[in-house]
């Protein structure tokens, strides 16, 4: 028989501090699950909670908003990585045998990527996603999605890999054997760390559609 992995996931009121003995106490946890299925990869945001269940149904998305908790989207494909920014959420879902990135918004799930290679390790900062591919088949290149447009802000023969965003700027470690930082922002890319020099051009293309259309700059 299966054994299932249940996650408790526990919300701190604050607001409701009790005074003990001079010492400022929180209120008693709030459970939110409780299962016989597996509800794990929990993150917060502000008053937002968001996990993956994993069931014999498949998997879902569900976020706690403060007062209700309401499944975001549910599918048979595996889903992982989630991250949440207020009240956009982005994951991970296998879709064809490769992995792609889809948001929620606050009110409509879609899709940023369709690729026929993986796409993972995302990262979010409010509207702003960011996420390796691997691009062309051969090694990871760094994307940024800001409103509707997508960037490529990589462009080289060695591996870019983990990205992190915050508000414009996003950096994210490059190279083989010895590695590199490396930080974008505003068209301009800086090499932070000592490491090989890592091609990167100076203005970086923009991908209305991956993997082609590539005409533009942020």
């Amino acid at each position: 028989m299966r054994k299932h992995k249940l996650i408790l996931l526990t919300t701190m009121i604050l607001t409701g501090l009790i005074a003990l003995g001079g010492i400022a106490q929180p209120a008693a946890p709030i459970q939110l699950t409780n299962n016989d299925v597996d509800d794990e990869g929990a993150v917060i945001d502000g008053k937002n909670i968001v996990w993956m269940r994993e069931d014999s149904g498949g998997y879902s998305v569900l976020r706690y908003n403060g007062s209700s908790i309401e499944t975001i989207t549910s599918s048979p494909d595996e889903i992982n990585g989630i991250k949440a920014s207020g009240d956009n959420i982005v994951w991970e879902q296998t879709v064809g045998g490769n992995s792609e990135i889809m948001f929620f918004n606050g009110s409509t799930v879609a899709t940023i990527t369709s690729t026929p290679w993986n796409d993972n390790s995302l990262d979010i900062d409010g509207n702003n996603y960011v996420w390796q591919s691997f691009f062309g088949g051969s090694d990871y290149e760094i994307f940024l999605k800001k409103g509707t447009a997508v960037y490529k802000l990589s462009d080289n023969d060695v591996p870019d890999e983990r990205p992190k965003v915050s508000g414009d700027s996003v950096v994210w470690r490059s190279g083989n054997d010895t590695d590199t930082i490396v930080h974008y922002k505003n068209g301009v890319t800086t090499t932070l760390s000592p490491g090989p020099t890592v091609a990167i051009p100076a203005k970086l293309p923009v991908a209305s559609a991956e993997p082609s259309g590539r005409t533009a700059t942020p």
